[in-house]
């Protein structure tokens, strides 16, 4: 089915699911491959499923595709199939994960993919020999490294993915400290904890990457606590 179709730009592979269709480059994303459903599912959900289904096929043309073809691992036609997916897949995700469009900022350049040799999982991805991004196996989601972070903070508009932090924090978090809420003076309204987000000061400069623990409400509102795990920083 990859070979037929996944080269055709009209074309969506979807993978059946009892939440509804689901773009097949994004079927190992929180909550598609996380969650546990019953054997059996109640009639209400079914209708509800059912009506979102046609909500998303409304006006495409559905095809069932059953084909008895075989095409051997390895061979150098199966190996350029996988590796279009495998970017169609991780741009998917980019863009899913971080915004519209944050696949032409992480992947505008020569893109290796590092697999698991024990699952055939992608695990980190390279851009120009750079590591820009690593992908959890629990929730198949990125974690944003440094050097990712650096082509985010660059193409996306100030306050976007950002917490900015007051100057007197600065020096703790090249230091390798993470951020606390009462030095933060502002984040990106979109941010909710467990986020990648990109740490800059006032200025807008770029000081650091991590994982939001808090939402921009509880970061403004709270006197203490850990608000951003920080990951990597400038050095």
């Amino acid at each position: 089915i990859l070979k037929k179709f996944s080269n055709k730009k009209d074309v969506q592979i979807l993978v059946k699911s009892p939440l509804g269709p689901i773009p097949i480059e994004l079927d190992e994303m929180y909550p598609f491959a996380q969650s546990i459903f019953p054997n059996k599912i109640d009639s209400n959900t079914r209708h509800i499923v059912k009506e979102n289904s046609k909500k998303f096929l409304d006006g495409k043309n559905e095809i069932t595709y059953i084909d008895d073809e075989v095409y051997i691992e390895e061979s150098e036609i199966y190996n350029k199939i996988i590796q279009y997916f495998d970017i169609r897949k991780i741009s998917s995700i980019a863009d899913m994960q971080f915004g519209k469009n944050a696949f032409r900022a992480l992947f505008n350049g020569d893109i290796k993919i590092v697999k698991s040799k024990k699952t055939g999982k992608i695990r980190n991805i390279y851009c120009n020999d750079k590591h820009i991004l690593s992908m959890r196996a629990g929730d198949g989601m990125f974690t944003l490294k440094l050097d990712g972070a650096l082509k985010l903070h660059e193409y996306f508009k100030y306050p976007y993915l950002r917490v900015i932090i007051q100057k007197d924090a600065v020096p703790f978090i090249i230091d390798g400290k993470s951020v606390f809420a009462k030095f933060v003076v502002d984040c990106d309204d979109n941010l909710r904890p467990y986020d990648e987000c990109i740490i800059v000061d006032e200025k807008d400069t770029l000081l650091g990457v991590g994982r939001c623990l808090l939402n921009k409400i509880e970061m403004l509102s709270f006197d203490s606590g850990m608000a951003v795990k920080v990951r990597e920083h400038i050095k």
